[in-house]
């Protein structure tokens, strides 16, 4: 007898009738009728008439119609469950590879990619994002169960079109009653939903979640992270309009409102923002260096008072003003997130290989600064020497400035006497005595700009030859340490000028040049260098006589000492288990055997 899984009433697909002793290893048995849909059934071998004697064996199979077997097993659709705390259904994978230990849940929310009140449009795009999106495999390769919600985004009903719920808007976090009210929050009760439906095939999860997502899904998963930065351990979030939710209330004199920034979430969730919290959150915010797809234009997504604030904070252009600035704003809050831009990319999602990594360094408490990069164009001053004599020719070159995208294809210095010159590497000689203000600008061929200063101090040259001259490079010694002296990418290191000195008079002016696009001033600063590598870090001073000196050191700054601790204080082990996504599956029987028990704890959930 072969019939449907359902619990009751089941459907009837073939009954065959065997004489006593029958022994066949290739059994045909036809179907009544062809199936319609993908879905398991079932197998009954009997030892008499059907319901009327005992049961030999069940066997169970998948069966996939008109769709690869692959992309369907493991997936459930789960109803919509009001008294649980979600108005929406949601999709749920469970891999057939599944990781030990105490995991996260991984999360991407749904994009449908148009206003509609057609439910069964939002379903299916939710279906098509599990099946092969680019969650998908790192769920797969990481041994993680992966969660899509089916929320609606409404053209009239039961909010209108200006609410983009799919990005999770200020007008989205601002409905309080209905249906879509909080659905931050509903995505919460969904994901503690999935670990009680999943607890009985022996996992066992964390309180965090891991978030992807790519355009409105990623803006979502950013947004998502500055509300519950203590249920994020990770997120990858790309195609952000080079956007990305700034962790500020107030930055360069801009009142920041949701969601440009965090003000106002108080009023409107009843919670403040954790920047702190933040901090924790290991984020992987990227671009494509091609992305045209820009969300300005359109009112669904910015009203006309957000819009006009977003482009004074962030400026035109999405790659080289608005994304190297959301960099800034994070560095100036004392949150590191880890930016790039992919060369060679359009709007289209990071590599799976990126995402899988970046994800799998978090769970396993490894470094991840690696993915990230210094973004904008940085213009770098070199001057030999340092200290010149009046006539002297100086050599000051610009080979160390670079842009984020692209190539320099201008240099423009001003020498601060009146005279100018253009190239990577120049020369120029002052004919009088005194301090100048040298400035380099440089221009990538994608019309990004960098500018920087030097002071240049010219000495008055006179017959007295080197003795004088020795004993006026003398009068001003520029001198430092640093400690740690070898720090770690993120480690903040203390820089002490106190050894320098001055023969006559003091030192009033104390300059730093990190090298890594960063400047300070003071005796004593203190600097973190994000990248691995080593920097040329110089030290100006200038006393109340005029005189000045320089001196330039290098730093090595090493990579960031993962914790040695790879399994959680709970037993967790997080072992690596390969990149990419598993070469076959471990077997239908298995995972059909996965299916039935979830299945079987949850009557309102379609296989899907």
């Amino acid at each position: 007898m072969i019939q449907d899984q359902a619990e009751s009433d089941n459907t009837l697909f073939a009954m065959k009738s065997l004489p006593a002793g029958t022994d066949e290893t290739d059994l045909v048995v036809e179907l009544d009728e062809p199936l319609g849909e993908t879905q398991v059934v079932e197998a009954w071998l009997w030892d008499g008439p059907a319901h009327e004697s005992e049961v030999i064996t069940v066997k169970q199979a998948l069966v996939a119609v008109g769709e690869e077997l692959d992309e369907t097993i493991g997936i459930t659709l789960v109803e919509a469950a009001p008294e649980s705390g979600f108005n929406y259904p949601y999709y749920l994978f469970s891999p057939i590879d599944r990781r030990d230990g105490r995991i996260p849940m991984l999360v991407e929310s749904n994009n449908t990619g148009t206003a509609t009140d057609d439910f069964e449009e939002h379903r299916s795009a939710a279906k098509s994002l599990v099946r092969r999106g680019s969650s998908r495999p790192i769920s797969e390769a990481l041994g993680v169960p992966l969660l899509v919600p089916v929320f609606p985004r409404p053209a009239e009903e039961p909010v209108d079109w200006s609410h983009y719920t799919h990005q999770l808007d200020r007008q989205t976090v601002a409905i309080e009653e209905g249906p879509l009210a909080r659905i931050d929050e509903q995505l919460l009760r969904m994901v503690e939903d999935a670990k009680d439906r999943l607890a009985g095939d022996e996992y066992a999860f964390t309180d965090e979640i891991m978030l992807n997502g790519f355009s409105a899904s990623g803006n979502f998963a950013d947004r998502f992270t500055a509300l519950h930065p203590d249920r994020v351990l990770s997120v990858t979030a790309g195609g952000l309009n080079g956007m990305a939710l700034l962790p500020h209330e107030e930055w360069n004199g801009h009142t920041l409102e949701y969601h440009v920034g965090v003000a106002g979430l108080e009023s409107l969730t009843g919670d403040s923002v954790d920047v702190g919290g933040l901090a924790d959150v290991n984020q992987l915010l990227y671009m494509g260096v091609e992305d045209t797809n820009d969300t300005i234009p359109y009112d669904d997504a910015w009203s006309e008072d957000l819009r006009e604030l977003a482009l004074a904070v962030y400026g035109e252009d999405m790659i080289n003003d608005r994304f190297p600035r959301c960099q800034r704003a994070y560095d100036d809050a004392d949150v590191e997130a880890q930016f790039r831009i992919y060369d060679d990319r359009g709007h289209r999602p990071a590599d799976t290989e990126d995402l899988v990594e970046f994800h799998r360094r978090s769970l396993a408490g490894e470094d991840v600064s690696e993915f990230g990069e210094r973004l904008g164009t940085v213009a770098d001053i070199q001057a030999s020497p340092a200290n010149p004599r009046t006539g002297d020719a100086v050599t000051f070159d610009a080979s160390d400035s670079r842009p984020n995208v692209g190539e320099l294809v201008s240099y423009s210095w001003e020498f601060g006497d009146g005279q100018t010159a253009a190239g990577e590497t120049v020369t120029h000689a002052y004919e009088e005595s005194g301090s100048y203000r040298v400035t380099l600008s440089v221009t990538s061929d994608q019309g990004t700009t960098g500018e920087t200063t030097r002071e240049i101090t010219a000495r008055t040259s006179d017959d007295d030859g080197d003795a004088e001259d020795a004993s006026a490079e003398s009068a001003v010694t520029a001198s430092f340490t640093v400690s740690p002296s070898r720090p770690s990418a993120g480690e903040e290191a203390a820089f002490d000028a106190g050894a320098s000195s001055a023969e006559t008079g003091e030192l009033i002016s104390y300059t730093w040049d990190f090298d890594d696009g960063d400047t300070a001033a003071g005796t004593d600063p203190r600097h973190a260098f994000s990248d691995p590598g080593t920097y040329r870090v110089t030290l100006s001073v200038v006393s109340d006589d005029g005189d000045s000196a320089e001196t330039t050191n290098n730093v090595t700054v090493e990579e960031a000492t993962a914790d040695p601790q790879t399994e959680d204080a709970d037993g967790s082990d997080y072992s690596t288990p390969g990149f990419g996504v598993p070469g076959a599956l471990a077997g239908i029987g298995g995972a059909v055997q996965l299916l039935r028990r979830r299945l079987g704890e949850a009557g309102d959930d379609r296989s899907d």
